[in-house]
């Protein structure tokens, strides 16, 4: 089959509250309708990719539990209450790895989160004919059956391709205090297992939110020479000025100025997961347009809110707080 001209790149900035997990309908409802809205402004003759956030499915491990989790409490509370009506279970996995209750009840709770995110979003990709990357979901290694292997539980990006299968998985290198030893007590990923995917859009690579702002990442993944740099992203802060400007060390400076790959998609979690607050610009790069514009750029130029435009942005979400879908359609970069 002769290669594409042109590629259509999805990057979805979620808004998500803690209702959406709630049951499995309500998490798939959400991820049909933000498919759905992505594709119908995607060529359907172009290969197509779908981008979700970071921690777009962590909430999955709430879903069928709403009858427990204590109104208006915090992460620390919803925990709890999950170990007290699992507590054989978590327990066991307690005594047979020798973890922490957080940790715990994630593995215990494994083999149904699994099932609710590999089911959601291989369907997706087949119904709409995209790849599809599911955002993150704080996930062991799995056999193949989907059961626990080990005790590490990691945040976990899977490339699913138009046929519902996945491609493959990129673990978080790099954790912000949140996912450390005090918050989820998550394992850290290897930077020499970080790899790219040779698909129809070009090579794919991805790098989990913080991972994009490490030079270790950032020397690997140029060493794999993707087309493609994904930076799903969850920021539990307020997106101001000083936030903004650091966020240009991620994916905006490994493409725009480093130039490691030829496209960058940015999608940035919004909204809250009970206690916790995301807020950000959603966001699409283009190597070359930041080789190519002139410098300073028009007011309009697409840029984060509170910055001069920088050189690259392709798209930029207008709101940090609120839902939006970019969708761009670019020449393939084999091209």
């Amino acid at each position: 089959m002769a290669q594409a001209a042109h590629i259509a790149l999805a990057c979805i900035q979620a808004k998500v509250s803690l209702d959406d997990y709630l049951t499995v309908e309500r998490f798939q409802s959400l991820v049909d309708r933000l498919m759905r809205q992505a594709a119908a402004v995607m060529p359907d003759d172009v290969p197509r990719l779908v981008v979700f956030p970071e921690d777009f499915a962590s909430g999955c491990i709430f879903a069928g539990e709403a009858d427990v989790l204590p109104q208006g409490g915090g992460l620390r509370a919803a925990v709890a209450a999950l170990v007290r009506r699992h507590f054989a279970g978590v327990m066991t996995q307690r005594l047979k790895h020798r973890v922490g209750w957080v940790r715990a009840l994630a593995l215990h709770r494994a083999a149904t989160v699994a099932e609710i995110y590999f089911d959601t979003f291989a369907a997706a990709a087949r119904r709409y004919g995209t790849y599809v990357l599911g955002g993150t979901v704080l996930l062991p290694r799995l056999d193949d059956k989907r059961q626990p292997k080990g005790s590490d539980v990691y945040n976990t990006a899977y490339l699913f391709g138009p046929d519902g299968k996945v491609i493959g998985a990129q673990r978080k290198a790099f954790l912000i205090e949140l996912e450390g030893p005090e918050g989820l007590d998550l394992a850290t990923g290897s930077v020499e297992e970080l790899t790219a995917w040779d698909t129809e859009l070009g090579r794919i690579a991805v790098a989990v939110c913080f991972d994009a702002f490490q030079e270790p990442v950032i020397e690997r993944l140029a060493a794999l020479n993707p087309d493609i740099l994904l930076q799903p992203s969850a920021n539990p802060q307020p997106w101001n000025d000083w936030q903004q400007e650091d966020w240009l060390r991620g994916s905006w400076h490994a493409v725009c100025q480093r130039g490691i790959a030829r496209y960058g998609v940015n999608p940035m979690l919004v909204g809250s997961l009970l206690d916790i607050s995301f807020e950000g610009q959603s966001a699409i790069l283009d190597r070359e347009l930041a080789r190519t514009q002139a410098e300073p750029l028009p007011a309009q130029a697409p840029g984060y809110a509170a910055l001069a435009p920088r050189p690259g942005f392709v798209q930029v979400a207008g709101s940090w707080t609120e839902e939006e879908v970019l969708v761009v359609t670019l020449p393939h970069p084999a091209r």
